[in-house]
């Protein structure tokens, strides 16, 4: 993907090669600059950085729409002659825990020329989560019947709503917010809990709403059985070892 900024008389192209990321990839991609004019021309600098803009300002074009997670400078005091191109790749890599693209913002490629403030342009990436994330997530889907929900990035961790499947078992149960990183290739798990509390009183039944919070960490040996193959069955135990401290032990 790339965009194409025009300061007459200078063309630049922001290009990031691919359409889209995991955190923890390689971002790899060249800025290219010509000089459309009929005489040389003189550029102070070329410098990229990674953003994390937040959507409604970035429409808004608040000043405060952007926080820098990376900079880096290409070039300093580039010539350019009559009609001449010159490319500056670069490569960056991602963090571990790097911003994903949600409903609220994204991670910006961003290049400044001549001020270090102010942006000559920007491309919006596509961050998505890290693979043994969304693999922790097929097995919550598909073994464990939580229905996935929409994921968000909240202080440095990936947030992800999911429901509980219908059951008596789980009646009680009415949400769980997953929050997700990983950690020198650990899974650092935090299970938030909703539930209803049914307590007899006599023969009368009251409810109350109760708030749970565990943490798991899953390392890669018990994550993979071997290479990239997914320990499904394992992770579904270590899962249900955390589920068991929430079902009702009392069934109505």
């Amino acid at each position: 993907m790339k965009t194409i900024i025009i300061k007459n008389p200078i063309e630049f192209c922001i290009e990031a090669i691919g359409e889209k990321w995991r955190q923890g990839e390689k971002l790899k991609g060249v800025v290219t600059v010509k000089n459309n004019g009929t005489e040389k021309c003189e550029i102070p600098f070329l410098k990229v950085a990674l953003l994390s803009g937040v959507y409604k300002k970035v429409k808004a074009k608040d000043p405060k729409a952007f926080d820098s997670i990376h900079e880096e400078m290409l070039v300093k005091n580039i010539t350019l002659n009559a009609a001449e191109t010159k490319e500056f790749p670069f490569e960056i890599k991602l963090s571990e825990n790097c911003r994903i693209t949600d409903k609220d913002g994204s991670v910006y490629l961003a290049l400044y020329d001549k001020d270090e403030t102010i942006q000559t342009g920007n491309l919006e990436l596509t961050i998505t989560p890290r693979l043994m994330m969304m693999q922790f997530l097929e097995v919550m889907d598909n073994f464990i019947r939580f229905k996935i929900g929409p994921m968000k990035f909240q202080k440095e961790m990936v947030e992800v709503k999911l429901t509980p499947p219908v059951s008596k078992e789980f009646s009680q149960m009415e949400g769980l917010t997953l929050r997700m990183k990983e950690v020198d290739k650990n899974l650092v798990l935090e299970y938030h809990f909703s539930s209803k509390k049914i307590e007899m009183n006599g023969s009368s039944m009251s409810t109350s709403k109760v708030a749970q919070k565990f943490d798991q960490t899953i390392t890669a040996k018990e994550f993979y059985i071997y290479g990239d193959s997914v320990n499904q069955e394992g992770i579904t135990a270590k899962v249900n070892s955390i589920l068991n401290e929430v079902k009702p032990k009392l069934m109505f």
